[in-house]
């Protein structure tokens, strides 16, 4: 509701800062809501993300122009694309962290498909926010760029990433559990030998890319602001 109130107030100049307020006080709601209903792994980690954030927010929103407000959204926005493909990512590498994880120690197949358009979709918003930012703050030509055939490799890639899609939501729960297990390693030995994660702390890597969210959006929120 907060979130609607936002998008009508933000339609016209005269009720943009009540659109804003609206629109902060509905985030701040969800996310005292989420960390209160959920089982949060490391509240302080997310809590100095969000405050990193903040400042950051703060600091740009001080010294960015208004005129410069359409390349600074759209890399704000890359962060947002990334922070979905890193939530995708941590979902399949640690499911019982975000209680995907079945009795037999599988994945939904439904769930799979949510990760498997999360991540894609992420891309694909990460990479046009990066090349939106580029031109609309004259590092590239604002010229469109049509590469020959384009129709045909969009929906080739439509096509890809459905039916890569649909073969990782049918793919053996013990195929799965392998590659967790054989990223996992590779994650572990690049930690510290006191991170919690390293020292089988359920720390879950979905942490790191709420800290991103919360860096991202915080940054976001508040220059708009």
């Amino acid at each position: 509701m907060f979130f609607i109130l936002a998008l009508r107030g933000l339609s016209s100049p005269s009720t943009s800062r009540t659109g804003n307020r609206f629109g902060m006080l509905g985030m701040l709601i969800a996310v005292v809501t989420t960390l209160v209903t959920h089982d949060i792994a490391n509240i302080v980690e997310i809590g100095i993300a969000i405050f990193v954030g903040g400042i950051f927010g703060i600091t740009v929103a001080r010294r960015i122009a208004m005129t410069s407000m359409p390349e600074l959204v759209a890399a704000f926005h890359s962060l947002v694309g990334l922070a979905a493909v890193l939530v995708g990512w941590a979902a399949y590498l640690n499911p019982a962290a975000f209680g995907l994880l079945l009795a037999d120690g599988g994945i939904a197949p439904v769930s799979k498909v949510e990760m498997g358009l999360g991540i894609a979709i992420g891309a694909i918003t990460f990479s046009g926010s990066v090349i939106a930012f580029a031109k609309l703050s004259g590092k590239m030509s604002g010229s469109p760029i049509l590469l020959p055939g384009r129709h045909i490799i969009n929906l080739g890639t439509l096509a890809a990433i459905i039916a890569l899609t649909a073969l990782f939501a049918g793919r053996a729960d013990e195929d799965d559990a392998a590659d967790r297990r054989a990223d996992g390693r590779c994650l572990h030995h690049r930690l510290p030998a006191d991170h919690p994660d390293r020292r089988g702390g359920h720390a879950g890597g979905g942490v790191y890319a709420q800290q991103l969210f919360g860096l991202g959006g915080s940054g976001d929120g508040l220059h708009a602001g």
